[in-house]
């Protein structure tokens, strides 16, 4: 499923797939809705102050994932904004820079590679 698009409706989500990095972190499908202009631009201007930017991340990640794959040996790790802080860092660079518009889904490349 492509996650591009011109115009972000309300309600609008995508599911995406953050590709494993060996040694760093698993795969993990994650169903987000992605930011606005207005959005992006508010948490860049949070995230910017090295003190607010962890909650700022979590705050948007709360905001925007609706599912994502995320698991211990316990079970699923339900979206939240403490388990958005728990979140390893590189993956959930990963997921900001999907929710914001930086990064396309993983699926896109293999969709596209497949065609």
């Amino acid at each position: 499923m492509s996650t591009e698009t011109a115009y972000i409706d309300d309600g609008y989500t995508f599911d995406a797939k953050v590709p494993r990095q060996a040694g760093v972190h698993p795969e993990v499908s994650v169903s987000y809705r992605p930011a606005t202009f207005d959005e992006r631009n508010r948490y860049l201007k949070a995230s910017a102050d090295p003190e607010r930017r962890a909650s700022a991340a979590a705050d948007l990640v709360v905001a925007h994932v609706k599912e994502w794959g995320i698991a211990t040996v316990k079970g699923p790790v339900p979206v939240s904004k403490d388990a958005a802080k728990r979140v390893q860092p590189t993956l959930l660079d990963k997921i900001i820079d999907l929710i914001l518009g930086y990064a396309g889904s993983a699926e896109d490349e293999t969709d596209r590679k497949n065609s």
